[in-house]
């Protein structure tokens, strides 16, 4: 049965359906008068759904990312309470690249809890010098369950370079990507798979690179916004979750961090302007190391204690 026929079918079922009811409400109508109303209903649909296309903004976009990239098999990741188990959990902000420094703070925290599950905010890559060796490192680390790791903006930068690099012969990588010619296929597919949001039910915690519009669901959470942004803006549209959107800039509306309303617990990087953020439902984790001032992380459980790293690099400030 094609299309065509499988519609002329449940037309004609309905069809009768509403004559037999008319007939049980003793209301005197003919089958000729049922079938004009049937067809009546069905352009007035049509129509209501042609003008609501118009006037309400779709939701397309939630599953896309700014460079258009390929998903990762999973966007939202959860991490299972029988892999927390008895351990702690250490979040760390934006590496940048800067595998020193990521090495000193792994060392300082395991001096300070046994065995802990290190977490990563994502912008994992670009600005410091060792970006293929932080992703090597975190890589082998997620191997044993050790380390997981969300996906940033720069990531995904890098992403999209790497395949324009591959697709087109004549693509010439940009000077601040030639270290992508460096990464084998198993650090492309890890970064690839690299999902938007990490959460730990067991310690009420969820880690994001750039942040979350309040009053949105997760999985009503455009991706670009899980990655980019960094304050929120009232639009006035009734239909962006009480008028509330992203942004990526910090010039108009408000940080977001201090509008999430819990309960979970967000942790975030991405926003080094305004360096270490301590919301009272959100604690943002960048500040600045790519930039010559720190590596910030903090134990989410067990000691609960925030530990800093002195930049090894010369400061600049490049926010984007």
């Amino acid at each position: 049965m094609n299309a065509e026929e499988a519609f002329s079918k449940i037309s004609q079922n309905y069809i009768n359906t509403i004559f037999l009811t008319f007939l049980l409400l003793k209301i005197k109508v003919t089958y000729q008068q049922v079938k004009l109303i049937f067809f009546l209903d069905l352009v007035m649909t049509s129509l209501i759904s042609y003008l609501l296309s118009l006037f309400v903004k779709t939701n397309s976009n939630i599953r896309q990312n700014k460079h258009n990239i390929p998903l990762p098999t999973i966007c939202h990741l959860e991490i299972p309470d029988s892999l927390i188990r008895d351990r702690a959990v250490f979040v760390m902000g934006d590496i940048h690249g800067c595998h020193e420094e990521m090495c000193e703070m792994i060392d300082n925290a395991k001096r300070i809890e046994n065995d802990p599950i290190f977490v990563f905010v994502g912008d994992l890559v670009n600005k410091g010098p060792d970006s293929v060796e932080v992703v090597r490192a975190i890589r082998e680390m997620s191997l044993s369950c050790n380390a997981f790791a969300v996906r940033g903006n720069h990531d995904e930068s890098a992403l999209s370079q790497h395949r324009h690099f591959k697709l087109d012969p004549e693509y010439e990588l940009p000077d601040k990507y030639q270290w992508i010619k460096g990464l084998n296929d198993d650090d492309i597919d890890f970064l690839n798979a690299l999902p938007y949001t990490i959460s730990i039910p067991c310690l009420n915690a969820l880690v994001v690179h750039g942040g979350l519009v309040p009053g949105k669901p997760l999985d009503r959470q455009k991706l670009n916004d899980l990655t980019n942004m960094r304050n929120v803006i009232d639009a006035g549209d009734p239909f962006e979750s009480e008028g509330l959107i992203g942004y990526n800039k910090c010039d108009k509306g408000v940080a977001w961090a201090n509008m999430w309303p819990g309960p979970e617990h967000v942790y975030f990087g991405h926003d080094a302007r305004r360096k270490l953020q301590l919301a009272q439902y959100a604690t943002g984790l960048d500040t600045g190391c790519c930039y010559g001032e720190f590596l910030t992380g903090v134990f989410v459980n067990k000691s609960r204690q925030r530990l800093t790293v002195n930049s090894k690099q010369t400061f600049s400030f490049d926010e984007e």
